[in-house]
């Protein structure tokens, strides 16, 4: 996209800043033409309901200053693992994201999670556990 004039295509907003790309303002469902930024994706997930499972829809979210293109990042992960270590590895990976990687993410170019979304994320976590069958549970994190 950067080297063909008039291509059009999707980059993360993270990679597009990194890269310098151009990018344009979308008409937002309030009618107002919004940037792409942290701030304005952050605005997004705010009004977004979040569902028992942590998924949630921020596309098209309403405010003013909601990015319209807003997506989150998705992390699914085993409820149970049959090795110990591996359970341990992934619940401090998760409480890493939800707790110091939450301070990051904007440097990085990356939206926090609101916090009603970051308690129940935090929750699930707290759920996993050891030796098991192996059922799954969603975290998220965004974008």
């Amino acid at each position: 996209m950067k080297t063909t004039d008039g291509a059009i295509g999707y980059v993360d907003f993270s990679d597009a800043k990194a890269l310098k790309l151009k990018f344009a303002s979308v008409k937002n469902k309030d009618g107002k033409f919004v940037a792409p930024s942290v701030k304005a994706t952050t605005a997004a997930v705010q009004t977004a309901q979040v569902n028992q499972d942590l998924t949630y829809n921020p596309l098209n979210a309403s405010g003013k200053s909601a990015y319209p293109i807003a997506a989150p990042t998705w992390l699914l992960v085993y409820q149970s693992y049959s090795d110990a270590s591996k359970a341990t590895a992934i619940k401090n990976f998760l409480n890493y994201i939800y707790g110091n990687g939450q301070k990051i993410a904007p440097q990085v170019d990356y939206a926090p999670l609101p916090k009603n979304l970051l308690d129940k994320a935090k929750a699930q976590v707290k759920q996993l556990g050891g030796a098991s069958s192996g059922s799954t549970s969603s975290s998220t994190a965004t974008t």
